[in-house]
């Protein structure tokens, strides 16, 4: 096995904010000479597959598919096997007028993945899987309020996954954000509506060091099959029909080509199908925010370094069998306009391999030096099982994000 090209990185690009306001604005040179730096950064760390976040919010704004089309042309063309994530609902398309609310019709997503996959394949790029939505668990990406059972997400889900499989591409589900019980009830809920029979791959977060890690999980591989062991519990071949009925009523909404490929799924859908299981986003946060007892920033980029070999380790063995490593630079990025993001999570800015200032930590100065190779050796000079632990920070919890907490959730 190939333990390189099977551990990934994960890549969100941000189009810049005036593709919202104009259609031809005059900023592209200068944003790909920024992405361009981002794939020789990449290239540097030997990095092989990358999941590349791709907005429909953005896509859909005055500019926005310009920008994609390229930022997406240019990493593919660099030789990158790029999986796009597609996700975030375009806010005047949204039941809450927001990029996490669930689209008024769920069928235009559908249109969106054609709309994407058609321009892509005019551009002579093709896609071995394509991941649908991005952690569907979370407020911001996902209304759970508008849809507490999960049947909008699963029709729009479903008849994406139709024509994906049109384009010769497979399915990927956007990963729950944490494998824990609330998440995994979820998780049941799509797998009795059908869904998961559509799917080739289920993906699932594991980030750490957040709000929440406060003791240590299960190894990556217990978490793995534990998702594959949900889905195969949950899964109700009887409610195929159900999902394939929900589809074909609210197909009116689509233009004729994309109906007609959804009709074909509808026509030789699977329904005994068993998905792989992918870990599609993996990392830690290397910031003392929230520490009663601040540790040495040494000793957080050592964390970040023997997780990132405990995720080799896995791939060995090949549970979970791909993996996608968030992220290449800190960045206190902008929220997207219309998102349900209200106020700034600085957890989230520190989970780079690198500094915002371009300033490597250890765990990218070991990859630019000798890759993989080069942190599987500096791992084996020191007590792993230490340093797994403490990743489990147990960071106090700040008011805003209490507050976020509190956000209705009819699921829980």
């Amino acid at each position: 096995m190939n333990i390189e090209k099977n551990l990934g990185y994960v890549v969100w690009e941000e189009i810049p904010r005036i593709c919202y306001e104009q259609e031809y604005p005059d900023c592209l040179d200068e944003y790909l000479s920024a992405v361009n730096r981002t794939i020789s950064k990449l290239k540097a760390r030997r990095v092989q597959r990358i999941r590349l976040g791709v907005s429909w919010a953005d896509w859909d704004s005055p500019s926005g598919h310009v920008f994609i089309e390229s930022y997406v042309a240019a990493y593919w063309h660099s030789g990158f096997d790029v999986m796009p994530c597609l996700y975030l609902v375009p806010p005047q398309k949204s039941l809450s007028g927001t990029s996490g609310g669930p689209p008024a019709h769920p069928l235009e997503f559908a249109e969106f993945v054609y709309d994407f996959l058609k321009s892509m394949q005019a551009l002579g790029m093709s896609f071995a899987y394509i991941e649908l939505w991005n952690e569907y668990t979370e407020y911001t990406n996902w209304r759970l309020d508008l849809d507490p059972e999960l049947e909008i997400f699963t029709t729009m889900i479903a008849a994406a996954s139709f024509v994906v499989r049109h384009f010769g591409s497979h399915s990927v589900l956007g990963g729950m954000a944490g494998v824990h019980p609330r998440n995994l009830e979820l998780m049941r809920k799509i797998a009795g509506r059908g869904l998961l029979s559509l799917l080739d791959v289920i993906g699932f977060h594991a980030l750490r060091g957040t709000w929440s890690d406060r003791q240590p999980p299960p190894s990556l591989s217990e978490q793995c099959r534990t998702v594959s062991r949900v889905a195969d519990e949950a899964a109700r071949p009887s409610a195929c029909s159900r999902l394939a009925l929900r589809i074909h009523q609210a197909r009116r909404h689509v233009r004729p080509v994309v109906r007609e490929i959804i009709n074909s799924g509808l026509a030789t859908r699977p329904c005994s199908h068993q998905p792989d299981i992918w870990l599609t986003e993996y990392g830690f946060s290397t910031t003392n925010t929230g520490l009663v007892q601040p540790l040495e920033q040494l000793r957080l980029e050592k964390i970040q370094v023997f997780l990132y070999a405990d995720a080799l380790a896995h791939l060995v063995h090949g549970c979970p069998k791909r993996i996608y490593w968030y992220g290449l630079r800190d960045s206190s990025r902008l929220k997207l306009p219309g998102s349900e993001i209200d106020w700034n999570d600085v957890i989230w800015f520190h989970f780079g391999d690198t500094y915002e200032n371009d300033c490597p930590k250890l765990l990218g100065k070991l990859l630019v030096a000798g890759g993989p190779e080069r942190v599987c050796s500096y791992a084996a000079e020191d007590d792993m099982a230490s340093y797994l632990q403490d990743a489990s920070l147990g960071r106090k919890v700040p008011s805003e994000y209490a507050e976020h907490m509190r956000r209705p959730r009819r699921w829980q």
